[in-house]
């Protein structure tokens, strides 16, 4: 599997939560959700973490979100998770 910024995250998150990858390669992902500084990376964090941002997503696109939801766990959090494959 190859997959490049939040690809490569959502590429990672797979790899680790449900395995059964040959060989998985990212390319410039985040290392922290915290030192992502893409403005669409900005702009989810704004979206899913603030406030603001929970308000704009029930008022413009009808979701609603758990207010105790956190970010999910980094990618170099996952990592180590994957084990040990190419």
């Amino acid at each position: 599997v190859l997959g490049f910024s939040m690809g490569g995250v959502v590429a990672l998150r797979y790899a680790a939560e449900r395995g059964g990858l040959d060989c998985l390669v990212v390319v410039s992902v985040p290392c922290r959700w915290e030192e992502a500084r893409a403005p669409g990376a900005r702009f989810l964090r704004f979206l899913f973490l603030t406030a603001p941002g929970r308000g704009l997503l029930k008022s413009r696109f009808g979701v609603r979100m758990d207010p105790d939801a956190d970010l999910p766990p980094s990618p170099a959090d996952l990592v180590g998770a994957w084990g040990p494959s190419p």
